[in-house]
């Protein structure tokens, strides 16, 4: 069985916006048919926005760090809006409120 498995990983430009997602989806879609591994990682951009919003959060503060963040922020809301249940739009508010956690530690260390 597992010389039949799949590992299918997304992230980067494959999972930028609404049309990446979708065509991450229909990958997916068309892979069923043997056992399957999704492994989706940061959307393009997120991971060095976050690395530098903690940056700014040790020099700037909180607010500083939250505006790099918000265009980051503000894709993963469209996709899930586009996308996604009403649950999925829950992920990603409660993603923003622990991010913005992490970086009122950051900014009081």
């Amino acid at each position: 069985m597992a010389a039949n498995l799949r590992v299918l990983k997304f992230g980067g430009t494959s999972v930028a916006n609404t049309s990446a997602f979708e065509r991450a989806i229909q990958i997916v879609r068309a892979n069923v048919d043997a056992p399957l591994v999704v492994v989706v990682s940061a959307m393009r951009g997120v991971t060095d926005t976050l690395i530098e919003s903690f940056c700014t959060a040790t020099t700037q503060g909180t607010a500083a760090a939250l505006v790099q963040l918000e265009e980051s922020f503000e894709r993963h809301a469209q996709v899930a809006h586009s996308l996604c249940s009403e649950a999925a739009k829950c992920l990603v508010e409660d993603y923003r409120r622990e991010v913005i956690e992490l970086l009122d530690v950051a900014a009081d260390n």
